[in-house]
């Protein structure tokens, strides 16, 4: 999986069957490919200095995904087992050669656009590294296409917009995003994140849970605002004017008549979660806080809504914006 050229310098002493040793592997201009993802990481620098008990990378550079790769890789060995510290960055790289699903033997891109990550991980050793994972990792692009979203996709269907992923551009077929971004806390091979950010001009949406690594679950709240209310996505939440639904979310008709937000709940495998709408009274108030914030809401926009609607006539469903 690895091409390239080593130099190697060690010492090594002691008894024959339990040596002690200390050295320095250097390679410059090499190739590796993990085999957890198809795409090569190109033009490899680094100086790793080791011993029995501990390796340490100087500063490892790279091309990955178009980008710029920098890391520093850090190993002790404890009576636990060996421990790692692994701290990156990855500048002007796209999201389409990073983040992608293989399907029926082809690889696919879940999303295009350039894409910028950083993060500093902490991994035990042995097989159950994934549920020994700890640290953070953050993740942002812009000006992109979203191809696939197993959780968005199943939600926006919903209210009858899954659609926006049809839609046909100069990138294919997808939904054009304007900004994507998320913080993910992990602790015990469980990633958390209270910041998940999708903006574009048909939506808004924002998510608050977490991720079982080691398992491969997600069990998360989802809102989302569309920007683009038609008749059609009226009559999905409920028969308009229905505006006080418990179950299915929150329909907020303000001075302008123009507010929506439902919101959802996503739990079950990653590649194939379910979804189910909720209701935002059912909903913790800091995550109302946290989807207020995120999607430049008015204040107090979701935990007020059905207070609000209440106190308005019923109306018909406004004129389609698009």
């Amino acid at each position: 999986d690895a091409t390239g050229l080593l130099d190697v310098d060690v010492m090594i002493h002691g008894p024959q069957r339990l040596p002690r040793y200390h050295g320095r592997v250097r390679t410059k201009d090499s190739s590796l490919t993990l085999r957890v993802h198809p795409e090569p990481i190109e033009d490899l620098a680094a100086e790793i200095d080791f011993s029995e008990k501990s390796v340490e990378t100087s500063d490892l550079q790279a091309r990955w995904g178009g980008g710029k790769f920098n890391a520093k890789l850090q190993g002790k060995l404890e009576e636990s087992g060996w421990g790692w510290r692994f701290k990156f960055a990855l500048e002007d790289a796209r999201m389409e050669h990073i983040f992608v699903v293989t399907e029926g033997g082809e690889t696919k891109p879940l999303a295009t656009g350039p894409l910028r990550t950083s993060g500093a991980i902490t991994a035990g050793g042995g097989p159950e590294f994934l549920a020994t994972l700890g640290g953070q990792v953050r993740i942002e692009t812009v000006d992109g296409v979203v191809h696939r979203s197993f959780s968005l996709e199943k939600a926006l269907e919903l209210i009858n917009l899954r659609g926006l992923f049809k839609k046909k551009g100069p990138e294919g077929k997808g939904m054009a995003y304007d900004e994507f971004s998320v913080t993910f806390d992990i602790k015990d091979g469980i990633a958390t994140t209270k910041d998940a950010k999708l903006l574009s001009p048909a939506l808004r949406a924002s998510g608050v849970g977490q991720i079982d690594l080691p398992n491969g679950t997600v069990d998360e709240q989802l809102a989302v605002q569309p920007l683009q209310l038609t008749d059609a996505v009226f009559k999905a939440v409920g028969d308009a004017p229905i505006i006080k639904q418990v179950g299915i979310g929150t329909l907020l008709f303000g001075r302008k008549r123009s507010i929506m937000v439902v919101s959802y709940r996503v739990h079950g495998p990653l590649t194939d979660p379910e979804v189910t709408k909720v209701s935002t009274k059912a909903v913790d108030k800091g995550v109302l806080g946290i989807f207020e914030r995120t999607l430049q809401l008015p204040a107090k926009t979701l935990s007020g809504g059905d207070e609000e609607a209440s106190e308005e006539k019923p109306a018909s469903a406004p004129e389609s914006s698009n």
